[in-house]
């Protein structure tokens, strides 16, 4: 179990690092800066369009995958399912002390997210309709498609950006070409086919 979650949060990884490739975006926007305060209207896995009267900063999020995108974006959620299995299962990126606790992944709390009052919550398609519904009671839901076995990185792209629109971060071009590793990381992948 744990060399699954170990090779999917990799491929998370991996994901969050190739989303940028072959990109035209302008490469002097920072990652980490929106694009002001305007509205922000995404259209999620389902079709739905989410209209936000700004860019998202509070946010629950009820996958960790999703967490952990949001969190590489620069934006730290006010809530997440299972911190503590977050923090023992994730290691690509690190979750605030401040972020709560909203219940199982599987069964997140209503009331510990509508006290939180965030901006937009983050699921993904696999929630029942009816606890969808009870989630947009108090905020506006952004639902993510968790896979696609025809497709795991293209999926993982298109959530990404659906939570960058969503959040209006810049996803940062990066160099793609096998150049671009560090040094010791291409020396040792020389050392190991020699031997």
């Amino acid at each position: 179990m744990r060399t699954t979650r170990a090779a999917t949060a990799a491929l998370a990884s991996l994901a969050l690092a190739l989303t940028a490739c072959g990109s035209s975006e302008d490469d002097t926007e920072s990652s980490d800066s929106g694009s002001g305060g305007g509205p922000v209207t995404v259209t999620d896995s389902r079709g739905e369009e989410i209209q936000l009267d700004e860019p998202a900063d509070e946010v629950v999020v009820l996958e960790w995958s999703e967490a952990e995108d949001l969190a590489a974006l620069g934006v730290m959620p006010v809530g997440v399912a299972q911190v503590d299995d977050f923090k023992t299962w994730v290691n690509t990126v690190q979750l605030d002390e401040s972020v709560t606790d909203v219940g199982l992944r599987s069964e997140p709390s209503i009331d510990a997210i509508a006290g939180l009052q965030p901006d937009l919550i983050i699921t993904e398609a696999d929630r029942s309709r009816s606890q969808i519904e009870d989630l947009e009671e108090f905020a506006p839901v952004l639902v993510t498609e968790g896979t696609d076995q025809s497709d795991n990185i293209g999926q993982m792209r298109t959530n990404l950006e659906m939570i960058a629109t969503g959040s209006a971060r810049k996803m940062s071009p990066i160099s793609c070409s096998p150049t671009s590793r560090p040094a010791s990381t291409r020396a040792g992948r020389r050392s190991r086919r020699r031997g």
